[in-house]
């Protein structure tokens, strides 16, 4: 009757697997009472003990939802692979809440000095190179250097299709705007090697500018993701919405998961 006098590493187990239980009962509360419409969605930050805690808000809710959604469509399935079921679901839900967590507690920290940067397609065949010198971004052929276009100024949030046609420049302030910000704001500028070709405002993607999560002093609103494998550029919203704006339409559509 091993239950009466249990060995070290049936305890061991027992109490790793009670843990794990808990864990995930308490993520899955979490986010059913965030998710429910009494439930006050007031962004704010607590300090205890010299140490920051971050209290579960809209921002999070809608982190945990867009993981979850890109779980569900197949996201993960490398970690799926990679890892047997008991592992992914030890790791899986404390590594979600600390990723939703600290995306948000540095979210007005002033961004990096501009330096000159190369980014490339999801394939590397094709990359755009960002001078902070020459104040230009050039798009070439990785292999040949051949140069494909160019797009003036300089820009710190660049992303390259995979056929090597477009070129999307993110906003300066990336997912934070200011909280004087309209949705006549330009939040993704797409070009065609030389020829700006579309340009994304903040009125595309929210029908009003309550829709925004507030931080210490800006909006956040979301972040633009990558081109996938279908040219398609895809963007995540604070919503917990994920979208894809197609280069020669520049509306939003259906994201076709690679």
């Amino acid at each position: 009757m091993w239950f009466l006098f249990p060995s070290t590493d049936r305890l061991q187990a027992f109490h790793r697997h009670s843990i794990i239980a808990l864990l995930i009962s308490h993520t899955v509360g979490t986010i059913q009472r965030l998710s429910s419409p009494s439930h006050r969605m007031v962004p704010k930050r607590q300090f205890n003990g010299g140490g920051m805690m971050m209290s579960l808000t809209r921002s999070h809710r809608s982190c945990f939802v867009g993981l979850i959604e890109k779980a569900r469509f197949g996201q993960l399935r490398t970690l799926a692979k990679r890892k047997k079921f008991g592992s992914m679901t030890r790791y899986f839900f404390p590594i979600l809440l600390m990723a939703c967590s600290t995306g948000y507690a540095w979210a007005d920290e002033p961004l990096p000095s501009p330096e000159t940067q190369t980014v490339c397609s999801i394939s590397g065949r094709f990359c755009a190179t960002a001078d902070i010198h020459a104040q230009t971004t050039s798009l070439r052929v990785k292999s040949t250097g051949e140069l494909l276009g160019v797009v003036p100024g300089w820009h710190r949030w660049i992303f390259v299709s995979d056929d090597g046609e477009t070129i999307a420049i993110g906003y300066e302030g990336m997912n934070l705007v200011p909280r004087s910000v309209t949705l006549a704001e330009p939040i993704i500028l797409l070009y065609s090697r030389n020829k700006l070709v579309r340009t994304v405002v903040l009125g595309d993607l929210f029908d009003s500018i309550v829709e925004l999560t507030p931080t210490m002093s800006h909006y956040a609103w979301g972040s633009i993701q990558s081109f996938n494998k279908s040219n398609q550029l895809v963007v995540s919203l604070v919503t917990g919405s994920y979208f894809a704006i197609p280069v020669h339409t520049g509306k939003l559509e259906r994201v076709h998961f690679d």
